[in-house]
């Protein structure tokens, strides 16, 4: 049986949808809205929603550690706030690609400095803090596509992880990320922004560095590596700039020729609606969190 600290984990989950539904209604009376760029008519919605993602994952993952005094809670908290930081001012500055992928390996400092790592170990956790925490923002744009690929991966992650704090910490991060999907599924109330996005990889990456196992989170990241895999082949690095939205013909979604993404190739096979393609994605990673389990 797996065992995990049920209250911290519940209690994300419900103090995501609070601080969401809070959020959701402030940043619409100030303004801070965007554009859902996949619907006729491109209705505004609030945006920079990972902030109550932060909020509430931060302040149990916080409340953990102050209760336990774990290592391993306060350099999760650490990592994942640092993440989401920079994530917020991207978010409200724009970095360039190159600028991203700089401060994006930032989060990595709690582990280096509280983990004694070696020199080979230094550069894999920058390494795969840096990556991952921009696949998890690149891999994006669709109603319910972030938050609910982040909430599996973390999920299945913890389903492998024999430490109980890590795993306990991966199901905190999860039912977060399903309270906010609540609101950002299709038809999609609230996104989440870079701030939602960018901990989502940094946060997996770490808790394979305090005891996850790699092999779990490989499988895990596939359709991610696919996904940049595609855009590095086409674009080259500073993709982002050359991203263009996919359009929308009646409702149903209709693939670029630009350039080549994981979402460009499936909807060259099959041109469907937005929904549609994220169910797709969500039963994609549930598949590859099942094999993750039977390995």
């Amino acid at each position: 049986m797996v065992s995990f600290d049920a209250l911290p984990v519940f209690s994300a989950f419900v103090l995501s949808i609070v601080l969401t539904v809070i959020f959701i209604k402030r940043f619409k009376r100030i303004g801070r809205v965007s554009e859902d760029i996949h619907k006729e008519g491109r209705p505004m919605q609030a945006n920079f929603g990972g902030i109550a993602v932060a909020a509430a994952l931060g302040t149990i993952l916080l409340g953990m550690y102050l209760v336990t005094s774990s290592a391993i809670y306060m350099t999760l908290t650490l990592v994942f706030l640092i993440s989401a930081s920079v994530g917020l001012l991207d978010d409200l500055f724009r970095f360039s690609p190159y600028q991203k992928l700089a401060l994006s390996a930032i989060p990595a400092l709690p582990l280096i400095l509280f983990w004694g790592f070696g020199v080979y170990q230094v550069l894999a956790v920058v390494v795969a803090i840096v990556v991952l925490s921009n696949w998890t923002n690149m891999l994006a744009g669709f109603n319910g596509l972030e938050a609910g690929m982040g909430a599996i991966a973390l999920f299945f992650l913890g389903l492998n992880t024999w430490n109980f704090e890590v795993r306990t910490a991966l199901f905190a991060y999860s039912l977060a990320l399903l309270g906010f999907l609540i609101f950002n599924r299709y038809p999609a109330k609230v996104f989440p922004g870079d701030v939602g996005t960018l901990p989502i990889g940094a946060f997996l990456a770490a808790s394979v560095a305090l005891g996850a196992p790699l092999i779990a989170l490989a499988i895990l990241s596939i359709p991610y590596f696919l996904d940049m895999s595609l855009k590095l082949a086409t674009m080259g690095v500073a993709s982002s700039k050359n991203i263009v939205p996919t359009r929308v013909e009646n409702g149903i979604l209709v693939p670029q020729k630009s350039y080549l993404s994981l979402t460009n190739l499936i909807l060259r096979i099959k041109r469907m609606r937005e929904w549609q393609l994220v169910t797709i994605y969500w039963l994609v990673e549930i598949a590859l969190g099942m094999v993750t389990l039977v390995i």
